[in-house]
């Protein structure tokens, strides 16, 4: 009975600190959600940004052709001098885009591995009892 219950322990504390929704898939689930906060930030300063760009592009066609020559692009009649080592239009910043990484799989223990563990564990208990138990009775039959 001692076993049963045993292995009953060791699958609860595994399941709680290693299963589906344990402590450790809690954690790393905040990680990530602190993760996707700071990703939406992003977006949504780039987002204000842009929206600056297309108000100020709709009230003043000035700003269209100073934006177009500090990207590199300018009207047919006007000629271009390059310096050889002055970029302007690489220093500018652009939102080209940023690289998307797949979410992370998420990290638990199937509960196939945790019954096994907790079988493991309870052998193991059952084994030490034996033994213990093996270990009694040769010290009983010593001293009588």
């Amino acid at each position: 009975m001692f076993v049963l219950w045993s292995w009953f322990l060791a699958y609860n504390i595994c399941t709680i600190f290693f299963g589906k929704n344990g402590i450790y898939t809690f954690n790393h689930n905040q990680a990530e959600l602190v993760r996707l906060s700071e990703n939406i930030e992003n977006l949504k300063n780039i987002e204000k940004e842009l929206t600056n760009i297309k108000k100020d592009f709709s009230n003043n066609p000035d700003s269209r052709s100073v934006f177009l020559q500090r990207y590199g692009f300018t009207p047919p009649d006007q000629k271009n001098i390059t310096i050889v080592g002055y970029n302007i239009g690489n220093s500018a910043n652009r939102h080209s885009g940023q690289i998307v990484y797949a979410q992370e799989a998420e990290m638990y223990f199937d509960d196939t591995v945790i019954k096994i563990a907790a079988t493991i564990f309870s052998l193991i208990v059952l084994i030490s009892l034996f033994i213990l138990n093996m270990y009694s009775k040769k010290t009983d039959d010593l001293h009588t």
